[in-house]
């Protein structure tokens, strides 16, 4: 419960930098350490507040492209 409320609070950009060296990839179980990495990889790239809806379609686009490239 808590690594969700964690995920949730990294998608608002301000939260994200303010923590982003405080936060391991190790804490988050296998299922969110990848919606954990898709956020680094967002927030790093489009610097600004994610959706849920924006979370949604890099999550699948991103595993989509492992999946082809595999």
């Amino acid at each position: 419960m808590l690594e969700q409320s964690l995920i949730k609070l990294l998608l608002n950009n301000d939260f994200y930098i303010a923590n982003r060296d405080r936060i391991s990839p190790n804490f988050f179980e296998a299922e969110l350490r990848q919606l954990y990495e898709t956020i680094v990889e967002a927030q790093e790239k489009y610097k600004h507040n994610l959706t849920l809806d924006e979370l949604k379609a890099l999550f699948h686009h991103r595993h989509y492209c492992v999946f082809l490239q595999g």
